[in-house]
């Protein structure tokens, strides 16, 4: 009786930790990084350190993203300058982003073509 029991439990849990693994990971790629190709428009900055762009996407050109980052970092600066280089050459990029879930998503890195 005690086995039966035990097989019992091993099989709960064993489904317990495929569901956990098969939500978790439905979630990862609701909200995960992706890299979009195109160009920068507009870089701000506040008094508190945070930093925004704006970007158009070369594949989507009407549709317009907004990215923030936190640029009291030195990888925050670096950020920094390579969008505002992009903004004044007009250089392409790629901006790498944290789809968080809204309309402003986080920049994790942006590099020149």
């Amino acid at each position: 009786m005690m086995k039966i029991i035990m097989k019992i439990k091993q099989k709960i849990l064993l489904f317990l930790s495929i569901f956990v693994l098969m939500v978790g990971t439905a979630f990862a790629e609701l909200y995960g990084e992706y890299a979009e190709t195109g160009f920068i428009k507009l870089v701000t900055t506040t008094d508190e350190g945070l930093c925004r762009l704006l970007f158009i996407s070369k594949l989507h050109p009407d549709n317009q993203s907004s990215g923030d980052w936190w640029c009291g970092t030195s990888s925050g600066k670096n950020i920094l300058d390579l969008a505002k280089t992009a903004l004044i050459q007009e250089r392409r990029v790629i901006v790498v982003f944290r789809d968080n879930g809204k309309k402003v998503k986080q920049v994790l890195g942006i590099s020149l073509q």
